[in-house]
């Protein structure tokens, strides 16, 4: 599937929830993140990782303006006994141009 067609799947699947069209696009590339996460999380465990916790945040400071800064990690699993952080990023599909 290519992204305008994964584009106008969103807004249609959005205008049909009642999201109002002038907050579809920004929010685009938040669904497909969540999209991408949700699809890790159940594929994960077939290949035989325990999860532990999914969007786990953590201050890590403050910037220069004195504003708390936070990280977020898509996914905490085990593997084993290994503890596993893991970034999601859904990738574009084949054949599609790269930013």
């Amino acid at each position: 599937m290519r992204w305008p067609s994964l584009t106008r799947s969103l807004k249609t699947l959005l205008t049909r929830s009642n999201v109002s069209s002038d907050t579809v696009d920004p929010a685009l590339h938040i669904l497909l993140g969540q999209r991408g996460e949700h699809l890790a999380a159940d594929y994960l465990p077939r290949l035989g990782y325990t999860l532990v916790v999914s969007n786990f945040t953590l201050p890590v400071g403050r910037n220069l303006r004195g504003a708390l800064v936070q990280a977020e990690i898509d996914l905490i699993a085990y593997e084993a006994s290994t503890l596993c952080f893991i970034e999601v990023r859904p990738a574009p599909p084949t054949g599609s141009p790269l930013p």
